[in-house]
């Protein structure tokens, strides 16, 4: 996929643990020690298809698109399949109008607005101009750029917003997780909501999956036992002996760490054999209060 533009680096406790930054179009992205308050909103736990055949909204449960421009050919394999990748698109900008995404000159989202995501669609191997427009109003151009999609590999456009720009987009590589065993999935978050947001992910009973999760980064995915699992996303005070867990399981593990009030509880429905994101996307300032997305990968 594109190579990483921007990076952060994951502060306190766990000065060496790696996240993979996704690609921005022209973010800046920082990270902060200071405290923050943030709004208490309910979670939401949604489910998408897993590809490559896209679903009515009855079937996947998940806000969808707009599709009534969308290509016809979304909804079957294309002949020469082998030669195309497919992509979604997530708004996690807090924009108050609705808006419209084309790649090239195929519109793959229309009236798209803040919190919904879509199904994977097929789009062509190699680099394709990406498009952002209102979708009412004046057809403003508001963003634009060409990035690189590879065959048989899914990937999600998450567009955000921009302090420099207004809007941009960042492009995280979906690959799932493989050789797993047993009754395991793998479960992964990404944030997504706003310059200088970051979180850690905590179990109900205090152990820490995901450490300094910081804004425009995504986790590694974790082996996760299936079931229903619910997350903590708070703030942590850890001991030299602090560490991550390695699987998320039902097993017994020890804290070194305290941790502020929570500000959202994440719930996921993981399956085995299953990859899954949650996107954590919106601020403390707007409408667009924090709060989590979960879907399949």
């Amino acid at each position: 996929m594109a190579e990483n533009n921007s990076s952060a680096t994951a502060a306190g406790c766990l000065s060496n643990m790696e996240l993979q930054t996704a690609s921005d179009g022209g973010y800046s992205c920082g990270c902060t020690a200071d405290s923050r308050s943030f709004n208490n909103v309910s979670s939401q736990s949604q489910e998408n298809i897993l590809a490559p055949l896209p679903k009515s909204p009855e079937e996947t449960g998940v806000t969808l698109l707009d599709t009534a421009d969308t290509p016809s050919n979304w909804t079957s394999y294309p002949e020469d399949a082998f030669t195309y990748g497919e992509v979604r698109f997530l708004i996690a900008a807090s924009t108050p109008f609705p808006l419209t995404i084309s790649i090239d000159n195929t519109v793959y989202a229309q009236n798209a607005r803040f919190g919904t995501i879509g199904d994977y669609n097929f789009v062509p191997d190699g680099f394709h101009n990406v498009t952002i427009t209102r979708a009412s109003g004046p057809r403003t151009v508001l963003f634009e750029k060409m990035f690189p999609f590879r065959a048989g590999e899914k990937s999600t456009m998450v567009v955000m917003d921009s302090e420099t720009t207004g809007l941009g987009i960042s492009q995280l590589s979906d690959t799932p997780c493989n050789n797993l065993t047993g009754n395991y999935g793998c479960y992964r978050v990404a944030n997504m909501s706003f310059v200088g947001s970051f979180y850690d992910i905590l179990l109900q009973t205090g152990e820490t999956v995901f450490h300094d999760v910081s804004y425009n980064t995504v986790t590694p995915y974790k082996q996760a036992q299936e079931g229903s699992w619910k997350f903590q996303v708070a703030g942590l005070s850890c001991s030299d002996t602090y560490r991550e867990i390695p699987v998320i399981s039902s097993g017994i593990y020890r804290s070194s760490c305290t941790w502020s009030s929570p500000v959202l509880t994440i719930s996921a429905d993981i399956a085995a054999g299953k990859s899954y994101t949650t996107y954590l996307i919106g601020n403390n300032w707007s409408d667009y209060s924090l709060r989590a997305i979960t879907v399949e990968d």
